[in-house]
């Protein structure tokens, strides 16, 4: 099936009006990798977002979640989980600076139980949940203070082998 398929879309290669000759073409990997952080960086400065670098946090905190089995890493002490427990120590280590709470959206069942580690960072499924929430304020100040959203899994989803780590080490 998946021949044919092929046999199919190579024919296309042969329009005459060239409209599909952009499909067979050598895509400049590199400049798409660059295109897509530029475009990320340029929202993130329109939205007024505040960068909270997780790569700064002492490594001492996180080995000690692993080895006292607190979230995210629990019982089976898994070991994938760096990355969000350099991420939850980072953000906690925000939210006490700033004398803050922090709403953390994200889907990650692990990064959930990270949030639960902690009375600081409030973990919420969705936006649309953030944003149901921020609308059924009865007050004005509640609504002001859910004004910090992270949206984690960004930093996740720019290190999948599509876009892999040169991006984030180019930063």
């Amino acid at each position: 099936a998946l021949n044919e398929k092929t046999r199919n879309v190579r024919v296309l290669r042969n329009d005459p009006s060239g409209r599909y000759r952009p499909l067979f073409e050598s895509v400049d990997v590199a400049g798409l990798k660059k295109d897509i952080w530029e475009a990320l960086r340029c929202d993130l400065a329109a939205a007024n977002a505040e960068i909270i670098p997780a790569i700064n946090r002492p490594a001492v905190e996180v080995f000690d979640r692993y080895f006292q089995k607190r979230p995210p890493f629990g019982p089976a002490k898994k070991k994938e989980e760096f990355p969000d427990a350099f991420v939850a120590c980072a953000l906690e280590a925000w939210c006490t600076t700033q004398d803050a709470d922090l709403y953390v959206v994200s889907t990650d069942k692990d990064f959930q139980s990270a949030c639960g580690g902690t009375t600081r960072l409030i973990h919420l499924e969705s936006v649309a949940e953030l944003v149901d929430m921020v609308l059924r304020a009865d007050d004005t100040e509640q609504a002001h203070r859910v004004t910090r959203v992270v949206l984690c899994g960004v930093a996740e989803r720019l290190t999948q082998p599509a876009f892999g780590q040169q991006v984030l080490e180019d930063s």
